[in-house]
């Protein structure tokens, strides 16, 4: 017990050197807290501390703590980015591209959160470090683009539409996912009354007459009259198109 709590000190200080002797003196404490499945491990507080040098340690001599839930449902790297912290965010990507996949409670993965926050430079990391991850769905089954519609980050939601568009073959199916409320990023749009992502979101999606599980299209929802005519006229585009297709 008392390793952990001299191990936690060292790793909020940043102490490599403290580290290794705890390890000399106890060589099952790495070991003694992995085995707890809900624990603030070192690198958790590493990662809270923005203690990067050590985190980089840590995570060579224990590589599964990276993927570590503490008791809050949070691992390192969630830690990190919610300290704003981007550069421990990246240098821990560096060392294990699979988290840019991490998922933290209600299966939010960094990307979301960066969508979220509206953060272009770090979307602009996290995809290049791993394409697929545009593709990853909380537990609502929402995508990034979810996130940047909720929160209003049109910026966002520009570069994920062009980033999709040159890097995804059947980008289609992202943008047209439904929550667990069936509800399109053109609903989530459409509810916000925010005429200025419809109108950028009619130009690119290809089912704009989705129905969610009230029944509803965004043009039920949208408020803007002038948005509400274009969205009319950009439906029968589509479906005129979809009936000469076939």
């Amino acid at each position: 017990m008392q390793s952990v709590y001299w191990m936690e000190f060292a790793a909020r200080q940043g102490d490599v050197n403290s580290l290794y002797e705890i390890i000399e003196n106890d060589p099952c404490v790495l070991e003694a807290i992995d085995s707890i499945p809900f624990v603030e491990s070192p690198l958790h507080v590493a990662a809270r501390a923005g203690q990067v040098q050590f985190a980089a340690e840590i995570m060579t001599l224990k590589p599964s703590f990276a993927w570590k839930f503490n008791p809050q449902g949070l691992r390192p790297i969630h830690l990190a980015l919610e300290n704003g912290d981007t550069t421990m965010v990246l240098h821990l990507i560096k060392m294990d591209k699979e988290l840019v996949r991490a998922k933290r409670r209600e299966g939010l993965t960094l990307l979301h959160l960066a969508s979220e926050s509206g953060d272009i430079d770090l979307l602009t990391e996290l995809l290049k470090a791993c394409p697929d991850s545009v593709k990853d769905l909380t537990v609502r089954n929402e995508t990034a683009l979810h996130f940047a519609v909720m929160y209003r980050r049109l910026d966002a939601l520009r570069f994920l539409l062009r980033w999709l568009k040159t890097n995804t073959v059947k980008f289609q199916d992202i943008l047209n996912q439904k929550d667990v409320d069936g509800n399109t990023i053109l609903h989530i749009a459409a509810t916000n009354n925010d005429t200025e992502a419809v109108q950028l979101l009619m130009t690119n999606m290809t089912d704009l007459d989705a129905v969610n599980l009230n029944g509803e299209r965004a043009f039920d929802i949208i408020k803007d009259e002038e948005i509400k005519s274009n969205l009319a006229r950009a439906e029968a585009r589509v479906r005129k198109k979809k009936k000469w297709v076939r």
